[in-house]
């Protein structure tokens, strides 16, 4: 018995199969709507947000160590440093995704 039948017979009302089949149909053929992110003011200021909430969470916990005059500026380093870094990282792999898919968008 495979899983789809076994759904049906423990379905509490019974499922006609053409109703099945044409609910299959429609969900098999339907067009992916495109995801794209509607509101990139939105984004950047979670990132803006994501920045400041890491640099204060470094500057404090350096500050709990002993770095309390320097943290601050020890705390904006390591994050810009590692903004950096992974910015680095990041754009060539979004440019490559982005020329990937217009190629695609072109083809078709």
């Amino acid at each position: 018995m495979s899983f789809e039948q076994m759904l049906r017979k423990t379905a509490e009302l019974p499922v006609p199969a053409a109703l099945d089949h044409r609910v299959r149909t429609a969900l098999r053929t339907m067009p992916f709507a495109a995801r794209r992110f509607a509101l990139p003011g939105m984004a950047l200021g979670l990132a803006v947000a994501a920045t400041l909430a890491m640099t204060v969470s470094m500057a404090l916990s350096l500050a709990a160590a002993g770095a309390a005059e320097t943290g601050v500026w020890i705390a904006m380093l390591v994050v810009v440093v590692y903004l950096g870094l992974s910015s680095v990282v990041a754009l060539p792999l979004l440019l490559r995704l982005k020329l990937a898919r217009a190629v695609r968008e072109a083809a078709a």
